[in-house]
């Protein structure tokens, strides 16, 4: 009866007092609803999670909490910069640029600070730079400061705490609060990968000749050679799994490559910790980038499957701390369909990233591995590939040939499907930067024109795939999540060529449309949309000549 409850005390917002909506409207943003001397944090409230409801939360328990607050300037203020650099009118701004104009606002800082504190909750982290305040304290306490009543929830692998009604703070705070992330535990994305293990005896000559090492696939999409990654940095996030580093200095001394440098970041609770599937994962990031840019540093960052762990990594991968380098680009092959996704998360999440781009950090996300459905049961897209200030990644089918066609694998025989994620997002408008792209309609019944993803493709297929090794075995591993990573160690050696970072690629890639960068890919579909001429909304542009991209960047002055 728990369940019943307290669903019966989530707030509708479809019966407000007019006044109260104005007023909430004018003091808070839009969509916030007062009641008393609280507000409700926009979009908090939640449906019941996958599992069996537990019962109550033990209020002795200990837990910890992200809190985001505001920036010293305006989203209107970012966006106007990110204009001025993508225009070229403005170099990517410094780190004492950033913190000067968009670093956390003091005064936002020290109220959220204060409002811990009258709520017996600790102050672990407070970043003057990203705005993330890290908090732990008691159950008890966390149902006060935030107005709810914690629950834990079985998903069949873990006791997750949760909650259903929406979050809540006191108003002198509520403008200063961007996010509140960590009162619910479910589980947030999976990875993109299709792992086939192989046979040693047998790997080689015939395995071999149809699938590749990661640097084999860059040479054919003719990736510049002049710069491997020196003096560049990546992040690549992580939300389950782990890598034997001693096994994985074996896969590059066997085969020839240079041992690249491994910095291991774990988060809320997680560790790089071997023994799952998801390690296929793990070790197929690392290695597509240490083969491909096996110069450049690894910030290998593990966190927890929740929003909030994915939001800290992020955060993280753009905000280093002491002894850290700077990451210039940043890979993820974790997501799920962007209705899995609150609109919180994803304005914290698009929030993150406009600040990456700020910096001059390249984002990139696989696009998903199951059509256009991405494991649901409509026309969708897969987050944070659909993030204006993300590349999303698709796949294709590549031979040593060079032909190349869409990744469409069919069904297993669990009647999963195994194809290139695409579509348009019902999330996020059209950016201005495909505003003079032909994108088709929405095959989401009702649907409206929206993002475009992905927004380019790679090698994807299983079939066709990486050789990687993990935990000594020898495995070829396909699936967009291979996309984001080869990616980013383009950009690596981009950016070791250039001397500077390149930045958001997509504004770059829609501006250049036509200059002959892309291999097009015209032949086939993920069982929704088609592959036309130029952009579609199954690999996007195709995939880039590497050596025609860094050749175009010098001539336009990047």
């Amino acid at each position: 009866m728990r369940e019943f409850d307290e669903q019966s005390q989530v707030k509708p917002h479809t019966t407000r007092n007019d006044a109260l909506e104005a007023e909430a409207r004018d003091s808070f943003g839009p969509r916030r609803r007062i009641v008393g001397n609280r507000v409700e944090l926009e979009d908090t409230a939640k449906a019941a999670p996958p599992g069996k409801l537990v019962g109550k939360s033990n209020g002795e328990h200990e837990i910890h909490v992200s809190v985001f607050v505001k920036s010293k300037g305006s989203e209107q203020a970012m966006d106007d910069t990110l204009q001025k650099i993508t225009s070229g009118k403005q170099k990517p701004l410094t780190d004492a640029e950033f913190n000067a104009s968009f670093g956390a606002d003091p005064a936002s800082k020290k109220r959220v600070e204060d409002f811990a504190a009258k709520n017996s909750l600790k102050v672990d982290k407070a970043d003057a730079v990203s705005g993330q305040i890290k908090l732990s304290g008691k159950v008890k306490d966390f149902n006060t400061a935030f107005g709810v009543d914690l629950v834990d929830y079985n998903d069949g692998a873990n006791v997750n705490v949760d909650h259903l009604r929406p979050l809540s703070v006191t108003k002198d705070i509520a403008g200063d609060v961007q996010g509140v992330f960590g009162l619910s535990g479910r589980r947030q994305a999976q990875s993109h990968v299709k792992i086939e293990p192989v046979d040693s005896s047998l790997f080689a000559p015939a395995l071999a000749s149809k699938s590749f090492l990661p640097n084999e696939v860059a040479d054919i999409y003719n990736f510049p050679k002049e710069s491997l990654g020196a003096n560049q940095s990546v992040g690549i996030i992580e939300l389950g799994g782990g890598i034997d580093l001693k096994d994985n200095a074996t896969y590059y001394n066997e085969n020839g490559l240079k041992v690249p440098s491994i910095q291991v970041v774990e988060l809320d609770g997680a560790k790089n910790k071997t023994g799952t599937a998801a390690d296929g994962e793990v070790v197929l990031d690392s290695q597509v980038i240490g083969a491909v840019a096996p110069d450049a540093n690894q910030q290998l960052i593990f966190t927890a499957n929740t929003d909030e762990g994915f939001l800290d990594a992020v955060n993280r991968a753009v905000f280093p701390e002491a002894g850290e380098k700077q990451n210039t680009a940043i890979s993820m092959s974790w997501g799920s369909a962007e209705t899995n996704w609150s609109d919180q998360a994803t304005h914290n999440m698009n929030l993150a990233f406009k600040k990456a781009a700020l910096k001059g950090i390249s984002v990139f996300a696989a696009s998903g591995d199951h059509g256009i459905n991405d494991e649901t049961n409509q026309a969708t897209v897969d987050y944070p590939a659909a993030d204006p200030f993300v590349t999303g990644t698709g796949g294709t089918s590549l031979e040593r040939s060079g032909k190349e066609a869409v990744w469409n694998q069919g069904k297993d025989e669990d009647g999963t499907l195994w194809a290139t994620g695409g579509g348009i997002s019902q999330k996020f408008d059209v950016p201005d930067f495909q505003q003079n792209t032909h994108m088709p309609d929405s095959l989401l019944p009702g649907g409206k024109p929206g993002r475009g993803v992905p927004d380019i493709a790679g090698d994807a297929s299983s079939a066709t795939g990486y050789r990687i090794r993990v935990n000594g075995e020898e495995q070829v591993a396909g699936g967009t999540s291979a996309v984001a990573p080869l990616y980013s160690a383009l950009t690596m050696r981009l950016n070791g060529a250039l001397g500077h970072p390149v930045g958001d690629f997509n504004p770059i890639l829609y501006k250049n449309a036509n200059s002959g960068i892309f291999r097009d890919v015209v032949n086939g579909a993920n069982d929704g949309y088609k592959a036309t001429v130029g952009w579609d909304a199954v690999t996007g542009f195709g995939a880039i000549d590497g050596q025609k991209f860094l050749d175009l960047l010098r001539s336009q002055g990047s």
